[in-house]
């Protein structure tokens, strides 16, 4: 793990070959080895490390979280979803492979499947900032009345009780604002998040709040930013859209 920080991959690779000559069955030494190779871009090695270690410890939830992402990475979305679904079967008792598996949706613009799995998540798990920041959002973002926008609304206080200074809570708190007409709210709120955050949805939210306050050159800076962020997030069409029609 420390060659692992160190970014010194290659070293990391040939300290794991040497543990696994000692110990062939870990499945901890196999997640790393496909973290390793993640890291090295070999995304179709660390699909069968990853694989491996869940071979090995059925019950070890990481590596599930370590195929899927590995797996959209790869564009083999379809494979990721499958394989969540039977981990998810294999695994009822798991409520954190259910929130994996919200969480693919909603990263992969499956709005309707993630809220249909945080809405039971609720009932499993109903102290869950998380589940409810998620559901929040997604339901201020894909519905339109003003029933869900207040399911919204107190979805997103009872997270902020929970997480008080979250930038996802922040963020989705300050798009529930947008959504419902108070653009400027919603932007003392995104400017309240520390500056280095790079959060890309966050981002993005402010660069349409920024266009709506009529601050076109900031907006694109705000968009520009968010897309500079290499990591799979549901608005990089929209963001991409809106910074090239400015």
């Amino acid at each position: 793990k420390l060659y692992l920080l160190e970014k010194d991959l290659n070293l990391a690779q040939n300290t794991i070959n040497d543990a696994l000559k000692s110990v062939p069955d870990s499945a901890v030494i196999y997640e790393l080895q496909g973290r390793v190779q993640w890291l090295k871009g070999d995304t179709s090695y660390a699909e069968k490390s990853f694989r491996k270690a869940i071979e090995l410890n059925p019950n070890w939830l990481i590596p599930y979280r370590d195929l899927a992402g590995v797996l959209a990475k790869s564009n083999k979305l379809d494979v990721a979803e499958k394989d969540l679904k039977d981990a998810v079967v294999k695994h009822p008792k798991a409520l954190n492979l259910k929130i994996l598996l919200a969480t693919f949706y909603e990263q992969t613009g499956q709005a309707k499947s993630a809220i249909s799995v945080y809405e039971g998540l609720i009932k499993d798990m109903p102290e869950h900032p998380l589940i409810y920041n998620n559901l929040a959002y997604l339901y201020t973002e894909h519905y339109d009345d003003k029933e869900h926008l207040a399911q919204a609304k107190d979805l997103v206080e009872r997270a902020l009780s929970k997480r008080p200074g979250d930038v996802s809570v922040l963020d989705t708190q300050a798009w529930i604002l947008f959504r419902s007409g108070e653009p400027e709210k919603a932007l003392e709120i995104i400017d309240t998040v520390d500056a280095n955050v790079q959060n890309p949805t966050l981002l993005y939210h402010k660069g349409v709040v920024l266009l709506a306050l009529g601050e076109k050159e900031k907006a694109r800076i705000a968009l520009q930013q968010a897309l500079e962020d290499e990591n799979l997030f549901p608005e990089r069409e929209k963001a991409q859209k809106l910074l090239t029609d400015l």
